[in-house]
């Protein structure tokens, strides 16, 4: 057996001790920091600034450290990386005492629609079978669209599951093998075409059809029945 390369190894545990904290005696057991109240509330505010959300909803969850202490309330403070993952090192640089670096992790409580039960392919949503439950979600906020009664599910979920895209989705607006309206518009000009749908597709989503004349054209689904053909048609691919 090879022996080991410590020279190689003492860089990354050195890194690994600057991330833990100043001070650090390895071998010493790790426990989760807990910051002072009101310095935690200007650390969870930078975050919110950075990320452009109320500070109310954001949640932090601290790392362990070796020779743990306080740091005063107005220490000051920054945010060490990318943030990626809503993950980041805190470098707290006391007057007057050594700096302490901690991670964190950063996430916002959202609230988010579950299944009230448990539902099957192809079910219609209704008022019933939507219930809500704040979640913390960590890393950056992210934008999900507002499931509503009427949406359709594409695949089982179970009891408690998220509702949303893909496994739920606005119902269908254009059906397979169902007559469509194609509309293109071309500056002043707008040409309609009657065609029948080739696939289902909810307000948004691509639909080919193909037109009376046989020709398979690409689309978007606009409303019911109707599609709206880009400025410059093109053949289904």
């Amino acid at each position: 057996m090879r022996p080991l390369a410590v020279g190689k190894l003492a860089p990354a545990m050195v890194a690994i001790a600057i991330l833990a904290g100043p001070g650090v005696a390895y071998g010493q057991a790790a426990s989760t920091w807990t910051p002072d109240p009101a310095l935690e509330s200007r650390v969870r505010a930078a975050v919110a600034e950075r990320w452009g959300v109320d500070a109310v909803v954001v949640r932090l969850e601290w790392g362990q450290v070796r020779e743990p202490r306080a740091v005063p309330a107005d220490a000051p403070f920054r945010l060490i990386g990318s943030g990626a993952g809503g993950s980041w090192v805190v470098a707290f640089e006391p007057a007057g005492d050594a700096p302490l670096h901690v991670r964190v992790r950063a996430g916002t409580e959202v609230e988010r629609a579950v299944a009230a039960r448990d539902l099957e392919r192809d079910v219609v949503l209704a008022e019933g079978d939507i219930a809500y439950r704040s979640v913390v979600e960590w890393g950056a906020p992210r934008a999900a669209e507002a499931v509503r009664p009427g949406w359709v599910t594409r695949r089982r979920i179970a009891l408690g599951q998220p509702l949303e895209a893909p496994a739920v989705a606005p119902p269908p607006v254009v059906r397979a093998g169902e007559p469509v309206r194609a509309v293109w518009t071309r500056g002043a000009i707008t040409l309609s075409l009657e065609g029948v749908a080739l696939g289902t597709a909810a307000v948004g989503e691509k639909v080919s059809f193909r037109t009376e004349s046989g020709r398979r054209l690409l689309g978007v689904a606009a409303g019911p029945a109707l599609i709206h053909i880009a400025e410059k048609p093109g053949r289904d691919p």
